[in-house]
């Protein structure tokens, strides 16, 4: 580069390029082309860059029981409104003395303990408790009208907020001397179940016959486990979790005043099953 005025050294050898108008107005359309298309390359490559931050940002959330504690709290009324709430207590105490114990899956119980469950649904529903002891007899443990000569009359369909006590508020179930499995079945639903409705009624009518067959009973007996292996397997198990806050449910029983945390049945879908299993030795 040299400064205007000076004169050319000598031995090199010096170029003039002349354009006319077209070529010039051509070079200023490229220009404008190459100005574009960087523009359009920037953003697309901010594009990509913010997408990548978005997916690394949701993979870095913990999930619930990765890296810290899992809460539970009332659920949200589009959830509420999915699945069946319940604050549930299963209790039990050795030989209906002492206090009141949770009672869980694979718990060990023995003839002559006391259970009872506890249950508030959040809204008026459909319940239908059951239980298949060892021998694989059924009884139905709600709805129930009467237990022995108490009249207890927990009846379909439940109220949102009142609390039901099985069998009764004063009394509590006992474990005769059939030893082995029991299982408890708990199933929730908006609508009433009448196809399980009749077929334990029938199960029932069957077994209170003066000789009952064998073959009738055997085959209401397969009828009514299907129904409730299907509600099970089909349409889901629930899970029973901790309640956050210190709810407790309290009541009296021979005299004595008892009180349990609550829980809290999770994932209890319309027309989902809770089973707990325990051993009664």
């Amino acid at each position: 580069m040299q400064l205007a005025g000076e004169r050319p050294e000598k031995g090199r050898d010096y170029y003039i390029m002349v354009c006319t108008p077209g070529q010039i107005g051509k070079a200023a359309k490229q220009l404008r082309f190459f100005h574009f298309l960087v523009k359009t390359l920037l953003i697309v490559c901010i594009t990509e860059m913010l997408l990548i931050q978005a997916v690394f940002s949701e993979a870095a959330t913990p999930t619930p029981g990765e890296g810290e504690a899992q809460t539970v709290s009332l659920p949200a009324a589009a959830e509420q409104r999915e699945y069946l709430w319940f604050s549930i207590s299963y209790v039990y105490r050795a030989g209906g003395q002492g206090n009141f114990g949770p009672l869980r899956e694979g718990s060990v119980l023995h003839s002559g303990d006391h259970y009872k469950f506890i249950f508030t649904p959040t809204e008026d529903c459909y319940i239908y408790i059951f239980q298949i002891d060892s021998a694989q007899k059924i009884y139905q443990l709600f709805p129930m009208e009467r237990f022995g000569e108490v009249v207890v009359n927990n009846f379909n369909p439940v109220q949102a907020g009142a609390t039901y006590y099985l069998p009764a508020e004063s009394k509590s179930f006992m474990l005769d001397e059939q030893t082995g499995t029991e299982t408890i079945y708990f199933l929730a639903s908006r609508q009433r179940d009448v196809a399980l409705e009749e077929q334990y009624q029938q199960y029932w009518q069957t077994l209170q016959q003066p000789q009952p067959q064998g073959d009738s009973l055997q085959e209401q007996l397969e009828q009514l486990d299907q129904l409730l292996n299907y509600a099970m397997e089909v349409k889901g198990k629930a899970r029973i979790i901790a309640r956050t806050k210190d709810a407790v449910t309290t009541w009296q029983e021979a005299g004595q005043a008892f009180s349990v945390l609550q829980q809290q049945l999770d994932n209890m879908c319309d027309g989902c099953v809770y089973v707990i299993r325990f051993e009664h030795r």
